[in-house]
């Protein structure tokens, strides 16, 4: 997250969709403490959040330009319906996606994300794929 922070300040024009795990969503009163959190956490940085807790992040696919996360199945999903999608696992002992091309878009050190943040967020989704060797995992591409 300090990555993406630091990206952020770096880059004002953009501001950060965050869309918390359903568990960070349970209740009204742990919804609000997940945004007072990442509030603080991004303090001066522009932070969007759900309109309703209760809306599956895939169901909000087209509202990010590109999406991150340390390992998420949804993610996976949001690749296959032709997103631009970035892991960072850091830190992480198993190195997911080692061995196929989706370990193109994976970041397990902090200037590898930095780096694929740069380079990712203003190509077109047509570029990234191409870019990263990804068709293969875009439905209706390959």
């Amino acid at each position: 997250m300090s990555v993406l922070r630091d990206f952020l300040k770096l880059h004002p024009q953009y501001e950060l969709l965050l869309l918390p795990h359903p568990m960070e969503r349970v209740n009204d009163e742990f919804w609000q403490k997940t945004q007072d959190y990442y509030n603080t956490y991004f303090d001066g940085i522009r932070v969007v959040y759900p309109k309703d807790a209760a809306v599956p992040s895939y169901q909000m696919f087209d509202e990010a330009q590109l999406a991150i996360a340390s390992i998420s199945s949804v993610n996976i999903e949001r690749l296959f319906c032709g997103f631009k999608t970035l892991y960072a696992p850091i830190g992480a002992e198993h190195e997911f996606f080692s061995g196929s091309s989706l370990d193109n878009i994976v970041a397990r050190t902090p200037e590898r994300l930095m780096d694929l943040l740069n380079r990712s967020v203003t190509m077109t989704e047509d570029e990234f794929f191409q870019s990263f060797d990804l068709e293969a995992y875009r439905h209706g591409k390959n």
